[in-house]
């Protein structure tokens, strides 16, 4: 099914929980390189039998995650934010690397 789906021929959902488990599984068990990681699930994201919820925001994560050391949830957030001009409420300093993003100053 998986590959009719890669072809076209059927419908299959995928969700950003998925994505998240399946760098998580490559990245840590297989030790995949995170260009190679985020090069193949684009492929499949970009699949005309794969549907996503904010398509372009996980593309978009997968990028960063491709080109910084950020976990993919926080590249997902930093698409999401960028995408809709939201700030980021965080406590990580370094996620104003994210240029694109805009940071929630807390005050502390």
């Amino acid at each position: 099914m998986f590959l009719e789906a890669l072809a076209g021929e059927c419908l299959l959902i995928l969700t950003e929980v998925a994505v998240a488990e399946a760098v998580w599984v490559l990245l840590s068990l297989y030790k995949i390189d995170r260009r190679q990681i985020a090069e193949e699930l684009q492929y499949i994201v970009k699949s005309p039998g794969i549907r996503c919820v904010n398509r372009n925001e996980l593309l978009d994560a997968l990028d960063r995650f491709a080109l910084t050391r950020f976990d993919f949830l926080d590249c997902y957030l930093a698409a999401l934010a960028a995408a809709s001009g939201d700030h980021v409420a965080t406590f990580d300093n370094d996620f104003v690397r994210f240029k694109d993003v805009l940071r929630w100053d807390h005050g502390v």
